[in-house]
């Protein structure tokens, strides 16, 4: 009979299990330190926190991404302030962050959506260099991208991954965060396992932690997956030619963005002009993020003194035009989740 700890056969107990995760993603994304926590909006909260980002502050990121993007922040208490995007390849832009930027901005997150890198990540990071801001990547839809050899969640100061199960490397529920900087490495660690890091080496009674590590089993899956991370990869890119293949017999726009030297995309939605939602961004109906509900929410209840600076910083989001015509005129088909249709079945809804 099978027995959920049969898994330790092949790498010791539990812990050797976790610190083998661990070290085999640093390798995996070339950086210092890994931490897989328990998903990926945690890992964004987790990241948020250990930069010891003064209450009240203001964070930029983009109008389009997955809500957990800015709950997060707002379950931080900071301030999520939304800015436009590229319609080339859907992330922030330098042009809007500096129209958004000012001396009550602490920290900015740069959104690799639909797997695809944003362009502009670089440029990006030499502005919140210039102005003493922390760069938080959020890879959750990107995991194996990358820009000039590096991959993507390894630029900022903290990237955060997903590994929730429409994700390329996945187990059911997860994520991790990547770091190059210790004293951050350990902050997260601490804040994620009750004030310990992994080792135990550490412990802080004063910090205001909790449980929110990766178990055994979801990490054996995720090790199992790495080791044969390029035949996935490959797959995925085979998958998303197939589709762009059938969109040119359908008479289906794909909206992907153009290939450039140095960067490397790995789609994780194929986005096509249409303005039939069928495949809507996302289910909640929380796109574009200024519109959402549940930010609000959190606001109302938990931090009812901050609403006001969270409505006057985004008084002008109506402004933000580029999401507006992106909703408008692209759908985003989360490819994972159509795996078990062909191309023709996902695309004829879309044919023109």
């Amino acid at each position: 009979m099978y027995h959920t700890n049969d898994y330790i056969a092949d790498y010791g107990d539990d812990n050797e299990i976790k610190a083998e995760l661990r070290k085999r993603l640093a390798a995996y994304f070339e950086c210092g330190f890994a931490l897989p926590v328990a998903n990926g909006t945690v890992a964004i909260e987790i990241a948020l926190k250990a930069l010891d980002i003064e209450r009240g502050s203001l964070v930029i990121l983009p109008d389009i991404s997955f809500i957990a993007t800015a709950t997060a922040v707002a379950n931080c208490g900071l301030i999520p302030v939304y800015a436009d995007i590229s319609a080339d390849y859907f992330g922030l832009t330098l042009a809007s962050l500096e129209s958004k930027y000012n001396q009550k901005v602490r920290a900015v997150i740069a959104v690799h959506y639909a797997g695809f890198v944003n362009r502009e990540i670089f440029a990006i990071k030499d502005f919140c260099k210039n102005n003493h801001l922390y760069l938080i990547e959020d890879c959750a839809q990107a995991f194996a991208a990358s820009i000039s050899g590096k991959k993507v969640g390894t630029i900022g100061n903290i990237g955060t991954y997903s590994l929730q199960s429409s994700k390329l490397i996945n187990c059911g529920e997860g994520g991790f965060l990547l770091t190059d900087h210790e004293a951050i490495a350990t902050k997260c660690d601490m804040l994620a396992n009750w004030g310990n890091t992994d080792t135990y080496s550490k412990f802080d009674p004063h910090l205001p932690s909790s449980n929110f590590r990766l178990s055994a089993v979801q990490s054996y899956l995720v090790l199992k997956q790495l080791a044969m991370v390029d035949e996935i990869v490959a797959q995925r890119l085979s998958r998303v030619s197939e589709l762009e293949a059938a969109c040119d017999q359908l008479g289906v726009e794909p909206k992907i963005p153009a290939k450039k030297v140095g960067i490397f995309d790995c789609p994780f939605s194929l986005p096509v002009k249409s303005k039939m939602k069928i495949n809507t961004l996302e289910p909640r109906v929380e796109y574009p993020m200024r519109k959402s509900n549940i930010v609000k929410a959190i606001f109302k209840r938990f931090f009812p003194d901050l609403l006001g600076t969270y409505n006057e910083s985004n008084k002008d989001s109506e402004a933000i035009w580029t999401s507006n015509q992106l909703l408008e005129e692209v759908d985003f088909i989360n490819i994972s989740q159509q795996k078990n249709k062909s191309c023709k079945e996902i695309l004829e809804p879309y044919k023109l």
